[in-house]
Parts: C-alpha cells; sequence; structure tokens
C-alpha cells in the first residue's frame, strides 16, 4: 500500500476523474493530466504544491486508483485520463492489463479501447473503493 499522503491524493484525484466521467458520460471525452492537475490546484493541499502532470505523485495516485478498481472488480477508472498529446494514458498506466506488448501494439491498443468503453458504462461507488 502506497504511504498515507499518495492515498489521500489518490481519492481525491478519484473524485475529480469520477466527477468528470459523471459530466462528460454522454459525450464520453476523457480527462487530461493537465486537466486533473488544474482543477485540483485550486483548493489543493499544501502536501502537493508541485503537482504536475509528470509528477511521480501523480503516477502512484492513479496507479493506486487502479489497483482499488481492479481488487473491487470495477474497470479501470484511470483508462480515461490521458497525456494531452499521445490521446490515451502514458506509461505509468497498468498497460500490461490489457495484454502482452507495447502500448502502441494493436491487440494492446483494441484492449484498451475495450476498457474505455467499460469505465463509460460502469456505476462506481462516491468514493475510491
Amino acid at each position: 500500500m502506497p504511504d498515507v499522503e499518495i492515498v489521500k491524493l489518490a481519492r481525491l484525484v478519484y473524485n475529480r476523474v469520477l466527477n468528470w466521467r459523471n459530466e462528460k458520460r454522454a459525450r464520453q471525452v476523457a480527462i487530461y493530466y493537465t486537466d486533473v492537475c488544474s482543477e485540483l490546484h485550486a483548493g489543493w493541499p499544501t502536501e502537493f504544491p508541485d503537482l504536475n502532470e509528470r509528477s511521480s505523485e501523480l503516477a502512484e495516485a492513479l496507479g493506486y486508483i487502479c489497483e482499488r478498481c481492479r481488487a473491487s472488480g470495477l474497470p479501470l477508472l484511470p483508462a480515461i485520463v490521458w497525456n494531452a498529446w499521445k490521446l490515451r494514458p502514458g506509461n505509468g498506466y497498468p498497460w500490461d492489463q490489457h495484454g502482452e506488448g507495447e502500448p502502441d501494439d494493436e491487440d494492446v491498443e483494441r484492449a484498451w479501447r475495450a476498457e474505455v468503453a467499460r469505465v463509460w458504462a460502469a456505476t462506481y461507488p462516491a468514493r475510491m473503493p
């Protein structure tokens, strides 16, 4: 289990991504790492003043959210949190959950896109599982 601060950050990120997903569900618009950080900075806890789209803390928090989703039998909510340039999750995303190979492999990308569809269709608890 990650340290207490990462769990706290993961809860904040989960809530923001879940709210985004619920607001954008009809259009199925992904949220970018930069958006997650920007939207959280307004009322940001002082523990993460330097949080940005490339920070290890954000990657750890998203990874923890993936673990919690997987343990609860839910699709990986961070599948809809994307790098704005690549239009998909970055290297920290657990691509191995979608088959062997690199994110650019057709089978892996197809499996990830199916996961994205499951994210949009799933019902998530209001609090991180």
